[in-house]
Formats: structure tokens, sequence, C-alpha cells
């Protein structure tokens, strides 16, 4: 005998909301010092991150923190090295 399951017909596709946003222009970056965020912080972590990956690369030390080859996220892949 046959599970009631298969007896019913099939779900239609789900439509998902993910909508990748990679190839989308970032938006217009505020002026250095036309926003101060909270305690008055100047170098943002953005800023601070962007600068330290560029410092890992240069040295050639991508192995232990770095970018993901799509280029969208980075990895701390050595925990223990970093």
């Amino acid at each position: 005998t046959l599970s009631p399951a298969l007896l019913q017909p099939p779900l239609p596709p789900r439509r998902l909301s993910h909508h990748d946003m990679s190839l989308q222009p970032d938006p217009p970056a505020p002026a250095r010092g036309q926003i101060v965020s909270r305690g008055g912080v100047t170098d943002f972590f953005p800023d601070r991150l962007h600068r330290m990956l560029s410092e890992v690369e240069n040295a050639g030390q991508q192995n232990i923190v770095g970018y993901f080859a799509h280029g969208r996220a980075f990895c701390v892949f050595k925990p223990d090295k970093f």
C-alpha cells in the first residue's frame, strides 16, 4: 500500500524572499567628521576592518584571516593565530 503522503499532490514551489544585493551600488558614504557616533568614535569599524584585512593581505597572511573568494564576507580561518 502507498503512504498517504505519496497520494497527496506535490506542493507548489516556494517563492523565496531572498534578494542578492551583491551587485547593487553602495550608498554614498557620509563625509568624514559629518557623523559622530556615540562615544565620539571617528575611526568606524568597517574602515578599521578593511584596513586590517588589507594589511594582512599585504603581509601574505590571508590563510589566517581574509576575504572569502566571492569578496562579500571575511572569515578568521585560524582563530588560534588571530
